[in-house]
């Protein structure tokens, strides 16, 4: 930075400096959600222009920046600060000022299994499993079920239930059973 005191006769010399650079641009979050209350979360932004900085921030809403974690100029780790439930908007500074693209970030509740119905099936598989409970649904595409460590993708989910078609089963026998891709 210059600067003139006779109409740009002369002008100072040596003077601090200001940079223009690239803004940092959010892409995509993963996951893109969290749970309501729970400390220690992280999320993964992956984006461009971020700069290995110690100005570089998260905000999450209206909130001051929190310090993120630099990947790389195409990645970086956001500690995720406890709120209620609800949508607020993520961005990323390189600067801890300017943020310029918002994406979503949802709180949810704590997802909790109540009911499996029907709790027993064939080992041929094909039977429509139904898991009962509260907060089941996650991130969009990301929500299946695991039936004794093999994982099939849900067929339909809501709120407060999702629905998968059990897999195959190589034994008889009674497997661990649960919902994937919730909080």
């Amino acid at each position: 930075v210059s600067v003139s005191c006779n109409d740009g006769a002369d002008f100072s010399q040596g003077g601090p400096e200001y940079v223009y650079g690239h803004e940092a641009v959010a892409e995509s979050l993963r996951p893109s959600m969290g749970v309501r209350g729970v400390s220690g979360q992280v999320v993964r932004v992956s984006g461009q222009h971020f700069e290995e900085t110690s100005t570089l921030s998260c905000f999450f809403g209206d909130e001051t920046g929190l310090r993120a974690q630099y990947m790389s100029s195409t990645s970086v780790l956001c500690s995720v600060p406890t709120k209620e439930a609800g949508w607020v908007s993520l961005s990323i500074s390189n600067n801890g000022v300017d943020h310029g693209v918002v994406l979503p970030y949802e709180y949810h509740v704590r997802s909790r299994v109540l009911e499996v119905s029907p709790s027993k099936g064939s080992k041929s598989g094909g039977t429509l499993v139904t898991f009962t409970g509260s907060g089941l649904i996650g991130q969009t595409g990301g929500v299946g079920c695991v039936f004794g460590g093999m994982e099939v993708s849900a067929i339909s989910t809501e709120e407060t239930q999702v629905v998968c078609v059990a897999p195959r089963a190589d034994a008889a026998g009674s497997v661990n059973a649960w919902v994937a891709g919730v909080p």
